[in-house]
């Protein structure tokens, strides 16, 4: 004979919608104080515009990145150099999305646990709208081709702006990119 299967009903949700900010605050917590913002720890923050090539064929469009700077970075010191972390925002996202990682990141230099370095936030939608409402923003194909277009704006672009304009080791050991989605 052959036995009645157990049908249970699938529950209702029990939870509203939690944005993801709170979600990834949750299941990626820095250690306590770390995202604290902690004057004497420090960097500075500079929103930067920088040309791109990339973006509109045959024309130049203004991209933005934040630039977050080592607590006693000195611009004329050129004999000091620091390495590179891209941090990178998910779809939806822009160059302002992340940037309180900068806290973390001074904090972990603060205590020992990191050393300088110099953070860029970018705004990952290489579109001349960078990612901001529009016919051709969401889930297809177009909107999604602006985010592959940041790799040629990064390599071209942003990167030797950066370069150009920063104290930076230029190499492939002292450049990092990260970020999520």
């Amino acid at each position: 004979p052959t036995s009645t299967p157990d049908v249970t009903a699938t529950p209702e949700p029990t939870s509203p919608y939690v944005p993801v900010s709170e979600l990834l605050m949750d299941a990626y917590d820095a250690p306590a104080g770390y995202r604290d913002n902690v004057a004497d720890n420090n960097g500075e923050k500079i929103k930067i515009e920088y040309p791109s090539t990339v973006v509109k064929e045959g024309g130049e469009v203004m991209r933005k990145a934040n630039v977050c700077l080592p607590k006693d970075y000195d611009a004329d010191d050129t004999d000091k150099r620091y390495p590179v972390i891209y941090m990178c925002h998910g779809i939806f996202g822009s160059e302002d999305a992340v940037t309180d990682a900068a806290y973390v990141y001074w904090n972990a230099i603060a205590e020992g646990k990191a050393e300088e370095a110099i953070l860029v936030f970018p705004n990952c939608c290489a579109n001349e709208t960078s990612g901001s409402v529009g016919e051709n923003n969401g889930f297809n194909l177009t909107h999604y081709s602006a985010y592959d277009n940041f790799l040629n704006d990064f390599e071209k672009c942003l990167k030797p702006y950066i370069d150009k304009h920063y104290n930076t080791l230029t190499d492939r050991n002292n450049t990092a990119i990260c970020g999520f989605s």
